[in-house]
């Protein structure tokens, strides 16, 4: 059974559910995570969007599916109240599939504490989905 490099470049879509009926969905934007350090205990990265950049924190839980929750830091390494939080799922391998990269998925929410300024963004409950290529 393989297991789902963390650490690397990441290429995000962001979407959310638009009006009464739940079945439309709107493309947002795209983004980048880079996560620069990963252990069993936590996370450091970098999220981007735009020409916006913030500084991550986050843990990982290994398993099947391993889930990964991210909040936005400051530049010390410290908490942002009410900034960029999200919870991610990496699905479990198949043994029958032929996997070109990794892929994780989730959902993410941007308050108003948050660097991230882009009011399309903001307050709203948007569901992610990354792939990184294998090296």
């Amino acid at each position: 059974m393989a297991s789902v490099r963390i650490r690397g470049l990441w290429r995000i879509s962001l979407t959310a559910h638009e009006g009464a009926k739940l079945k439309v969905t709107t493309a947002i934007d795209e983004a980048e995570l880079e996560v620069f350090t990963a252990t069993r205990s936590s996370l450091s990265g970098e999220f981007r969007v735009g020409n916006k950049k913030v500084p991550v924190k986050g843990r990982v839980k290994p398993g099947s599916p391993a889930v990964v929750t991210i909040s936005e830091a400051t530049a010390s390494g410290g908490p942002v109240a009410d900034g960029l939080e999200a919870i991610v799922y990496i699905p479990p391998w198949w043994p029958t599939v032929d996997y070109e990269h990794d892929l994780v998925f989730g959902t993410m929410v941007i308050g108003k504490g948050s660097s991230i300024r882009d009011k399309e963004l903001r307050s709203r409950l948007i569901a992610i989905m990354g792939v990184q290529p294998f090296a």
